[in-house]
């Protein structure tokens, strides 16, 4: 069986940002959905709170969790931005045990959704073309590469190599380096030219197809 949550941002609602709440679920072959809307930066436990309605006990708000990739999410924790959460059942005896953990420690900075940005990678040598791609605003050298090498149908990593100009000098660049707020990217390796959808393999400019 799965059970999702998914969290979004929407619009305002009497000039405060709300958080449209959809809530998956599928069970024994049975498949419902349910939304409304809560307050932005409300809580875990608010928004569990309002999953069960209006005079929920206790016991059974904290009865089952939340989670984000596998792990609880604070009980604490401000819900504000765009985000899949997982609902499972712990039972009152497990649920009331981590509840009491959560309230002994401070909840963790609220969850915020990498953002897709566009950057754009220029081969070092004139003439051999450059690329623009989407990655996630958190995201690594490392995964511009891989990004890259998607867009061009490359399976060999020594292909494409990111690089930064040092003097006269071409330097790589760490794939665990975060990209931060740059936007623009050099290469050494194999041309840029993204292939189009499935299509045959790139002829080199040197061996035109005979006519």
């Amino acid at each position: 069986s799965r059970l999702e949550l998914i969290v979004a941002v929407v619009s305002e609602w009497n000039g405060q940002a709300m958080l449209n709440i959809v809530v998956a679920f599928d069970v024994d072959q049975q498949q419902w959905t349910h939304d409304f809307q809560i307050h932005r930066s409300s809580t875990v436990v608010q928004l569990k709170e309002r999953m069960l309605g209006p005079g929920a006990a206790a016991e059974d708000v904290a009865a089952f969790e939340l989670q984000r990739g596998g792990g609880r999410v604070h009980d604490a924790e401000q819900l504000v931005s765009e985000q899949a959460l997982s609902f499972v059942y712990l039972g009152q005896e497990e649920g009331a045990r981590r509840a009491a953990k959560d309230r002994e420690s401070s909840p963790p900075e609220p969850f915020r959704a990498a953002r897709e940005v566009e950057v754009v990678v220029r081969h070092a040598d004139a003439g051999r073309g450059e690329i623009s791609v989407r990655v996630g605003s958190a995201s690594t050298v490392g995964d511009v590469r891989r990004a890259v090498m998607s867009a061009l149908g490359e399976a060999r990593l020594s292909e494409v190599k990111i690089v930064r100009r040092v003097g006269d000098s071409l330097v790589p660049r760490e794939d665990g380096e975060r990209i931060g707020t740059c936007s623009s990217f050099l290469s050494t390796g194999r041309a840029l030219k993204a292939e189009a959808t499935p299509a045959p393999a790139h002829v080199p400019p040197s061996s035109p197809p005979a006519p």
